[in-house]
């Protein structure tokens, strides 16, 4: 020891002789001795100090094992190195913040380093805590440091090597010396046995007062498991002196191994002595006796060794296991519980890798019971074994500590004898056999009082775990119920009266049974075990911890689910914390505050792939106010154990693990989670089709078209009870992800939408499709939806491919889209903002695989889950008639929320039956789109002749069809997929069939319906879009006449409308060649508005209804408000140049220099053309716009222009607002200038040909630094009946009008009408 007669040195002592913990050594045994640290306050550290020199080896490995114990307390403990000479001290191995209060073993290699002493160094800091300490036993180190230490080999060259000399014998000591500086004593000296001048020996020595003293020289630990094991070393003894050998075992046994008495005459004598066989690790004391002051006995040359062992091979033969020195021993002797070898490396980590074993210290393990019939197979510790006849210790500790497996016989026995049948997991093996298979350990007990008891089982793993039971049912979960243990969950901030313990209600005093829930979850009984906090007393900041045991890993699917009771006025917060090796910060996977009342909840954990060792933390901290139940019951992991290894793989869609050899799904390639578990299934992906945000936004942009950003963040949102808690990536806290952050500034339905790289056509890669998989989070109570689009023309929103809404749990949830696009398109993704601030919507690990990144830019220009089934008979209510009753809580909501395209029930019945709100027709559903003039006549013959609609695919297309009816559907483009069509081989020449939806309650200002049309053949008829109130229907959308052979995509703007259905009309043209088709239907943005219960900004409107609205949005044509006010004339008369043209052209002026004028007309489809047939103000047949024509008198090329008023060139932030409607090939053009007073024109706006059967609003900014008019102008095209329509004109409040006017003359405007 360090400084071993300081008081505040490491002291040696056992269970029995002092007070406090440890109260037993290792092994188990209170008699057996250690060290610990003192027991008052030392501030200083403590250090212990080897005896034994590390040499540079190349050959062999240094290992140093021990056992510690840490208490529960603040403080450390150090394994270092100290180089000599220079004294260099270097830490190896340290110990602050792991398990408390329990022995573990650590195992330190040490390789090629210089002559050095090992040291253990322990501290304890403040505060102090009476009766914890730290404590260290069984230290001990492998021949690769022994080779080259005085420990088995020492000839007191420099120092006393391993050997201590006993301190208790009155001027007798051990002692070394050199013959030449011992002049007086050379004559009784022989010559040192190593014929070194400088040599040493070893002394016992008398001075004139001391007799018949014996004086004791102590070996440290030696290992010996040989069966030639021996001790040699050289003696020389002076007068009447004696020595003597004595072996003390580990278990306390003495033996005189060899004694001489009889002077050697200044002769060195070798003594050679055996150790008995199987005496393991053993302590070696060398006694020393005097009997006058001429006596003296010397010692040279120590060795301890067993002399066969460096005669064995280095490197075993297949057949051999190589141990970490230099001995090789049979493969079977390997992990098999018993020490085969003196540096323990046989049994060591390392030695069983690649062993399944089994110690039975805490359960059965993975072995079951083959019949509940069969006396049941418990564990026992040796304590407990009693007058049974049970062993007393078992096999693996050797201690009373020690558990094992047994079976007993019953009185069922005592006539016959009985069998208990325990059987192993199913496993392979697959170098003999294919089939599978198990091992079964029979007991027999012939009587009531025989018994068979089992430890320490391993098996190899070339017996490949199958992990499927024989009788074809599915793996059970990993549960916990507390009802035999606490599973290996403890408590590790003890010792502060504020702890969770095991019990159940009955087992606990009166007084304590306030704090424990009257029964478990498990049983609902109060017999039931559970955890709970226990609180003894009261102070300040208590604190609770409730740990599990350590897991190795955890897959991608793992997920943890338990009930929890957190009940009283002063319960307090409680929190489940994520604690992973090799990451500091804790990660927190969930929280629950306050009082959930006197019941028990149930809480999910989404744990994912965890590829490092972890454990889980349930913490709860009392202030000193403490007053509640807090308990815990039921844990259940599931899916949480990777993938088992496989044979083989079946079908051409799996994928094989390199290392672990398991099975996988190809779509879980290349998606940044690691589902082989060896990190395969990640290997060769290509990067830039992948972004978990870790460094960024990787190639993917921030859309600048909408109305706020993505935010890149790790760890929790601002926000409580809402969004992430950790990334999907990493599944901790230094995980990053993006998130929309719906507090303020963000407002109700503000969009965020992240842009992907362009990709090339889908089919460039072959038949495989395109495959877009990400993680999405979207939990809160005001989550609103998150969408994905496909768009081909960089200038829009694209078409809807997958959108959810609200809440859906506190988890990250993985979509897979398959993609195809005849031309290169780009993916966006985005979320938005519901009506509070508990909406933050997450995404993760973005990923595409069978896509091809596309070199250039795009050109300018999911499934709503199924409704919840209505049960037969209502809930409990106390709804009026005027109310809608949720099917499965009896909640009442008014009957204007029923179909309204938002669930405002929790179970979402109100939203069933109702039309969805997209709608692909896959899988032959119609989405509650219904024919009405079908179900009239559905018990007629006559049905199967008529015109109507039905679900088809290309690939039940008839010879002849191909050129009339899709190839493919629109959704996945292919024939497989389905679509709705209108089959004109039936009915007659302007024969109709109508679809329609349900009654539709009410819907939002920004609602529109989006669908894609084919309509292809020489005699096509036409299809229109009406809406029905009542008995009233009107015509909102009209196309006729053939439209080529591809998808068209189409819109129609609702607004606000309510209690309506809409229908869509086919009519059948001439002949039965040429169908109409419609796919991938979708009401956007069609919920009603939410009145928020807050008072408006001053930069907002209040509107009659209290909702409040930008102000920016006013007068601009559109019912934002859905009650018209903040279109009201009142507001808006002031506004420059708004004009809708529903009586005249307002203050918009015909250019008097042009070839043509702009006509004023209603809407209605013409008698031949593709004009709007509803303006965009009234969005019916009888609303008026502006357009022009190509028919005769007009030629191509001509123009017609319309200008404003003359706009202030002060007017700060001005826009105009018009929407605009262009459709059909050839159409000719649309151009926007800007004119100034001095005729200087500027182009802001121009497009040509075919935009779309419907309107778009366009929104151009105006500035300059003079006045100006703006000039709309349109030219005529090449195509005959074409129609270019403008309406809704109005410039912002920001645009002032100017007192002057423009010159007489019109201003040359510069070519950029195209005639096409």
């Amino acid at each position: 020891m360090s400084n071993g007669t300081s008081p505040t040195g490491w002291i040696r002592r056992n269970g029995v002789n002092t007070k406090g913990s440890p109260c037993f050594d290792h092994s188990g045994s209170n008699t057996a001795f250690f060290l610990t640290m003192p027991s008052e306050r030392v501030p200083d550290p403590v250090v212990l100090r080897s005896q034994v020199v590390f040499l540079d080896s190349n050959q062999l490995t240094c290992q140093v094992l021990f056992y510690y114990w840490m208490g529960q307390l603040n403080g450390s403990l150090i394994v270092g190195l100290q180089t000599h000479p220079d004294g260099t001290q270097k830490a190896i191995w340290q110990e602050s913040e792991g398990l408390r209060s329990r022995w573990q073993k650590a195992v330190i290699t040490i390789r090629h380093t210089p002559n050095a002493e090992v040291f253990f160094q322990g501290q304890i800091f403040e505060p102090w805590i009476p009766g914890e300490t730290i404590a260290i036993d069984d230290i001990s180190v492998t021949k690769g440091c022994l080779l080259a230490s005085v420990q088995q080999i020492c000839n007191f060259k420099i120092h006393l090597c391993a050997w201590n000399s006993d301190t208790s014998g009155q001027h007798v000591f051990w002692m070394p010396v050199k013959e030449l500086d011992e002049l007086s004593l050379k004559s009784i000296f022989p010559e040192d046995r190593s014929n070194d001048t400088n040599g040493n020996s070893k002394w016992v020595q008398t001075d004139n007062s001391t007799f018949y003293k014996s004086q004791h020289l102590n070996a440290s630990m030696c290992y010996c498991f040989g069966e030639n094991c021996r001790v040699w070393f050289y003696y020389s003894l002076v007068d009447s002196s004696i020595l003597k050998a004595v072996l003390y075992t580990n278990e306390g046994e003495r033996m005189v191994l060899w004694e001489a008495s009889a002077p050697t005459d200044n002769e060195w004598v070798k003594a050679e002595i055996r150790i008995p066989a199987q005496r393991g690790k053993f302590k070696l004391l060398l006694e020393g006796a005097v009997e006058s002051k001429t006596s003296s006995v010397c010692l040279d040359n120590f060795h301890c060794a067993d002399p066969s062992m460096s005669e064995l091979p280095v490197v075993g033969s297949p057949g051999e296991f190589a141990c970490s020195g230099d001995q090789c021993i049979d493969n079977n002797l390997a992990c098999d519980f018993r020490l085969d070898r003196w540096d323990v490396s046989d049994e060591s980590p390392a030695a069983c890798a690649n062993y399944t074993v089994c110690d039975f210290e805490s359960d059965l393990c993975e072995w079951k019971m083959l019949s509940t019939d069969d006396i049941q197979w418990n564990i026992m510790n040796g304590e407990a074994s009693g007058d049974s006849g049970l062993p007393t210790k078992d096999h693996t500790t050797h201690s009373v500590k020690g558990t094992f497996a047994y079976v007993t016989g019953s009185p069922v026995a005592n006539t016959k004898p009985v069998s208990s049948l325990v059987c192993s997991l199913v496993f392979t093996r697959p170098s003999s056999c294919t089939a599978c298979c198990q091992i079964l350990l029979q007991a027999t007990v012939p009587s009531a009082k025989a018994f068979v008891a089992v430890d320490d089982i391993s098996m190899a793993k070339a017996c490949v775990t199958n992990y499927k039971s024989l009788s074809n049912t599915s793996e059970e979960a990993a549960t916990c119920d507390f009802e035999t243990d606490s599973c290996g969950w403890v408590e590790t901030a003890n010792a502060d009266a504020f702890d969770w313990i095991r019990s159940s209600t009955s087992d606990l005093p009166p007084t304590f049974q306030k704090q424990a829930p009257p029964q478990d979850h498990t049983y609902n009984h109060s017999k039931g075990h559970f955890m709970f906090i226990l609180q003894s007393r009261s102070s300040i900041s208590q604190v609770a911890q409730l740990r599990s045991p350590k897991f190795s890993q955890a897959a991608s699917g793992c997920t943890m689910t338990f009930w929890y009771y957190n009940y009283g006025l002063s319960v307090g917060a409680a929190q489940m914390q994520l604690l992973v090796d090799g990451v500091k910060e804790p990660t927190v996977l969930w929280r629950i505050y306050y009082n959930q009342g006197d019941q028990w909840l149930k809480a999910f954990i989404q744990l994912g792939r965890l590829p490092q060792p972890f454990q889980l933390s349930l913490d709860k901290v009392s202030l000193g106010f403490y007053d509640g139940v807090s308990a815990i019951d039921d844990i259940t992991f599931e899916n949480c154990a990777l993938p088992p290894p496989a044979l083989s793989c079946e079908g051409p869609d799996a994928f094989r693990c390199q290392g672990s050899k398991a099975c996988i799904d190809s779509l879980l390639l290349c998606d940044l989670v690691d589902d082989c578990g060896d990190g395969s299934d990640e290997d060769n992906c290509a990067p830039e089709l992948q972004c978990n945000f870790e460094l960024g936004l990787c190639n993917w942009e921030q859309d600048m078209d909408d109305d706020f950003n993505w935010t890149r963040r790790q760890g929790p949102t601002s926000t409580l009870n809402t969004g992430p808690m950790k990334d999907h990536t990493l599944g901790t806290v230094k995980g990053h992800y993006l998130y929309i952050e719906s507090s303020e500034p963000q407002m109700f339905q503000n969009r965020a939408a992240l842009l992907s790289p362009v990709f090339n056509a889908a089919f460039a890669t072959g038949n495989k499709s395109c495959i877009f998989r990400f993680h999405y989070h979207m939990f809160g109570k005001h989550i609103y939806r998150l969408a994905v689009s496909q768009r081909t023309v960089s200038n829009t929103r694209g078409h809807l491919l997958w959108h959810t809404f609200g809440n859906q749990g506190n988890r990250w949830i993985r979509k897979v889209l398959h993609i195809r696009s005849p031309k290169p398109f780009q993916i966006l993704v985005e979320g938005t903002v519901g009506d509070g601030f508990t909406g933050d919507i997450g995404i993760d690990d973005l990923s595409f695989v069978n896509c091809d990144l596309y070199n250039g830019n795009l050109p300018a220009g999911a499934t709503t889950p199924s409704g919840t089934s209505i049960p037969v008979t209502l809930p409990m209510n106390n709804c009026t008639g005027q109310e809608f009753i949720c099917r499965t809580t009896g909640q009442c909501i008014n009957s204007t929320q029923r179909c309204d395209f938002r669930p405002d029930c929790s179970d979402k019945s109100d939203e069933s039956a109702c039309v969805a709100d997209v709608c692909d027709f896959d899988n032959g559903n119609l989405c509650e789109w219904y024919q009405p003039s079908a179900q009239v006549a559905a018990a007629s013959v006559l049905t199967a002749n008529m015109f109507q609609w039905g679900l088809g695919k290309g690939a039940s297309i008839h010879p002849g069809e191909e050129n009339h009816r899709p190839l493919a559907d629109h959704t996945t483009a292919t024939k497989d997929g389905w679509y709705l069509y209108a089959d004109s081989s039936n009915g007659k020449f302007r024969h109709t069939a109508d679809i329609t939806t349900p009654v539709i309650s009410l819907t939002g200002p920004k609602c529109r319906l989006v669908f894609w049309n084919y309509m292809n053949g020489a005699t096509v008829g036409s299809l229109k879009v009406l809406s029905k109130t009542g008995n009233l229907t009107s015509e909102l959308w009209a196309q006729s006449g053939p439209q080529g052979p591809q998808w068209n995509r189409a819109e129609v703007f609702l607004s606000v409308r309510s209690y309506f259905q809409i229908i869509f009309r086919a009519k059948r043209g001439i002949s039965y060649v040429g169908d109409v088709a419609v796919d991938d239907l979708s009401f956007e943005d069609c919920s009603p508005l939410l009145i928020p219960d807050k008072r408006c900004s001053a930069e907002e409107f209040t509107c009659a209804n209290k909702y409040c609205l930008p102000k920016e949005n006013l007068c601009d044509f559109v019912n934002d408000c859905a009650d018209n006010s903040d279109e009201s004339q009142s507001i808006c008369s002031t506004s420059v140049g708004r004009c809708n043209f529903e009586f005249d052209l307002c203050d918009w002026q015909q250019d008097q220099n042009d070839d043509f004028d702009w006509n004023l007309r209603t809407g209605g489809i013409p008698r031949a053309g593709n004009g709007p047939i509803a303006d965009h103000t009234l969005q019916e047949p009888s609303g008026h716009y502006i357009f022009i024509k190509s028919s005769f008198p007009q030629l191509p090329g001509q123009e017609a222009r319309i200008s404003s008023v003359v706009i202030d060139r002060r007017s700060q932030n001005c826009k105009i607002i018009f929407y605009y409607h262009m459709y059909g090939v050839k159409i000719g053009s649309l151009s926007v200038y800007q004119v100034t007073v001095s005729n200087s024109p500027k182009v802001l706006f121009s497009l040509s040909g075919d935009q779309g059967n419907f309107w778009k609003r366009k929104v151009l900014p105006l500035n300059a630094e003079e006045d100006f008019r703006i000039t709309f102008e349109g030219r005529v095209g090449k195509a005959l009946r074409r129609y270019i329509a403008l309406d809704d004109i109005v410039f912002t409040k920001e645009c002032l009008p100017s007192s002057k006017f423009l010159p007489d003359g019109p201003a040359e405007l510069p070519p950029t009408g195209i005639v096409v």
